[in-house]
């Protein structure tokens, strides 16, 4: 009985239950839906952006939205990134560039996990309004009459109507003028500035588009009062560096005599051009323009096709007066490196009786089989137009092949009205070495070797004078002493040395050097021994020394009491020229270095020639600030107007330590050795490149 009653309760319980369950009633799942967050925008401009947001409701999976867009030109109605998102995820939308059929897209956020719910809006695309815009700024700065390439691109606009440029300043109709004056959007046109600077010395650029004449881009640009009058004379020139034309790449020197009228027109001129495959001596004229900081172009023309360029050769010049100026040539031609100085002509006019008495002379390049030479010594003109060969003498540095103390004998063959010296020499060996000389005095000469016996080489001789045949002893040096010199070293790498040292006039001195060969750099105290020739030539010979050894031997040149003397290297691992300076006494300070210098500098020298003009200014504190014309022929090539900057620490010394640094260049460790407050030599230090350089300051430049 208890059994059955514990079945029939059972029972029971299992029918309360069962009711109680089928009494309950049963709700459906919610289900997904999609809605867009944040404020929807009703239009948008062709190409333009959104960022848009959509929220999933009860989608238990997470799945996200997928998104799309639809509208009336297939293909055509924009983009997302991404186009998945999780719920709530952004994702940018890219209009179409073009405004699609029916200027409507139909934007959809749909559920991943159930696309057919979805939310859609409808939003407009518009057409973005005209814009001008300049790809590349107007310079901010233009001399008088000079002209600079502009363009201007103009977006937005279906029917390419193009650009028309014009000008306003403060001189009504002299703002300068456009060659065209309308252009397609992106083509160039010439602005040329106007022939005097006018009231406000700005001009305004306007580059206005042709579909909507209220949509411009403008540019102000300073018109600077050009200071051609400051060249105005005669003038030599020399310079050195490397050529390429169809016949191939080689050293090139050039030296050359011309005139300047003051109103940036080269009246006249004459050159002798030597390489490996010609030389050529030709008459020319040309034009030059000068700004306000010293830095200008020179250009002339010979008319010789058969010149690199086709004769035609362009300089950047950066004046330290009117009568010094120094020389970079600046065309894709050429590079090079130089000085141009003011000619002083006799009131006889030039003739053989002008050159007379000894000349110091450094001269470098290659020889024809593209080994680095440098010679130098001393050329006594000892009766008019002869050279018996009594007080000359001459070094050699052929790759390192060194003949040294070797006589000189030979005569001067001609000398025009423009100062152009025909000199033909026997030096040691080398019989028929023919030197052409531009004299711009009587005791400094512009030289460039056109024979092809020696090699490719140019340099500079300075005159002795009075003091010809004098130097008999080693009193003749003596005091403190900058030394820089460049050229090419063992196993034929670019190389430099500059220092400074004090000499006490009996054979011994002390100092520092900077050595720099392509891709290694040192700074060393040394020691050495020098000795001056009794034969009172002016030559004498040095040995530098550290305490790991010798660092290099020279021989040099005395130009006369107080001048410089002329450097050539004697050894293996110096194959190179140069100068050694008298240096002012000091101590030095950072007021030593002060005021706006030109600067000129030569990086790597041949093996990947580098060449600056710039004109700097040292605020006398620590630091540099200028504007560079640079042209690397075998990488940047022609790059005018570059900003410079540097620094510079000083130094009781008259070694300061510091940087200069160019967007074309980087930034480059530097030794400065002034000289005097009115030049200092500048060499790297940083094993990078091999640059040697000077810097001088500039007088009577400037407005």
């Amino acid at each position: 009985m208890r059994f059955q009653r514990s079945i029939l309760l059972t029972c029971v319980a299992a029918i309360f239950v069962y009711a109680g369950c089928a009494g309950r009633s049963s709700a459906p799942a919610p289900s997904i839906s999609v809605a867009f967050t944040g404020a929807l925008p009703s239009s948008v401009q062709a190409g333009g952006t959104l960022k848009l947001t959509a929220s999933v409701s009860n989608d238990p999976s997470n799945a996200g939205v997928d998104w799309s867009a639809n509208c009336g030109s297939s293909g055509g109605c924009g983009s997302f990134n991404p186009t998945h998102t999780a719920s709530g995820g952004p994702t940018t939308y890219t209009a179409p560039s073009a405004v699609p059929a029916g200027n409507v897209v139909t934007i959809s956020a749909a559920s991943t996990a159930n696309t057919t719910k979805s939310f859609s809006t409808t939003i407009t695309v518009t057409t973005p309004p005209i814009s001008v815009s300049f790809p590349t700024a107007p310079p901010t700065s233009l001399q008088a009459n000079a002209s600079a390439t502009l363009a201007a691109v103009v977006s937005n606009d279906s029917s390419n109507a193009g650009v028309d440029w014009s000008a306003r300043c403060g001189t009504s109709g002299a703002c300068g003028s456009f060659n065209p004056t309308h252009t397609a959007s992106g083509s160039a046109t010439t602005y040329t500035a106007p022939n005097t600077t006018p009231a406000g010395n700005a001009v305004i650029i306007s580059a206005t588009s042709t579909a909507d004449n209220t949509k411009a881009a403008t540019a102000q640009v300073s018109i600077l009062t050009p200071q051609d009058s400051l060249l105005s004379g005669n003038y030599v020139f020399e310079v050195s560096g490397v050529d390429c034309s169809f016949f191939g790449c080689s050293p090139y020197s050039l030296a050359g005599q011309l005139t300047a009228d003051g109103a940036g027109n080269v009246t006249s001129g004459e050159q002798d051009f030597s390489d490996y495959f010609s030389s050529a001596a030709d008459g020319f004229t040309g034009t030059y323009s000068i700004g306000p900081d010293g830095r200008g172009t020179l250009t002339v023309d010979t008319g010789d096709f058969d010149l690199p360029g086709g004769g035609i050769e362009t300089f950047s010049i950066v004046l330290v007066s009117g009568s010094h100026i120094l020389v970079d040539e600046f065309d894709t031609s050429t590079t090079s490196s130089g000085t141009m100085d003011a000619q002083t002509v006799p009131a006889s006019g030039f003739s053989a009786d002008t050159l007379s008495g000894g000349y110091a002379f450094a001269l470098s390049g290659l020889d024809f089989f593209a080994a680095p030479l440098s010679w130098g010594g001393v050329v006594n003109v000892d009766s008019p137009g002869g050279i018996s060969g009594t007080g000359s003498v001459a070094d050699i540095n052929n790759g390192g092949s060194v003949q040294t103390s070797q006589s000189i004998s030979g005569s001067v063959l001609s000398v025009d009205e423009l100062g152009r010296a025909d000199i033909l020499l026997n030096a040691g060996p080398h019989a028929g070495v023919e030197i052409i000389a531009y004299i711009a005095d009587a005791t400094h000469l512009k030289v460039v070797e056109i024979d092809g016996i020696l090699g490719v080489t140019g340099g500079t001789a300075l005159g002795q004078g009075a003091s010809t045949g004098t130097f008999t002893s080693n009193a003749a040096i003596s005091g403190n002493f900058v030394l820089g010199a460049l050229g090419i070293g063992s196993p034929f790498n670019s190389s430099t040395a500059a220092g400074q040292f004090s000499s006490d006039g009996a054979g011994n001195l002390s100092g520092v050097l900077d050595l720099s060969v392509e891709g290694l750099a040192s700074n060393r105290n040394f020691t050495g021994t020098y000795s001056v020739d009794s034969s009172g030539t002016g030559r004498g010979t040095v040995t530098v020394e550290a305490s790991t050894g010798v660092l290099g031997t020279f021989a040099f040149y005395l130009a006369g009491s107080g001048n410089p003397a002329m450097l050539v290297g004697m050894d293996e691992n110096s194959t190179m020229s140069g100068t050694i300076l008298p240096q002012a006494a000091g101590p030095f300070s950072a007021a030593s270095f002060n005021g706006p210098y030109a600067l000129n500098s030569i990086r790597d020298y041949f093996s990947n020639d580098f060449d600056i003009t710039a004109e700097v200014t040292a605020d006398g504190i620590a630091n540099l600030t200028g504007t560079a014309d640079t042209n690397g022929f075998w990488s940047a090539g022609l790059q005018p107007n570059v900003a410079m900057t540097g620094s510079f620490t000083a130094d009781a010394s008259g070694r300061f330590t510091g940087t200069l640094n160019a967007p074309n260049m980087g930034t480059w460790n530097v030794a400065f050795y002034v000289i005097s407050s009115s030049e200092v030599l500048l060499v790297e230090t940083d094993g990078i490149n091999v640059t040697l350089g000077t810097l001088q300051l500039q007088t009577g430049i400037g407005p």
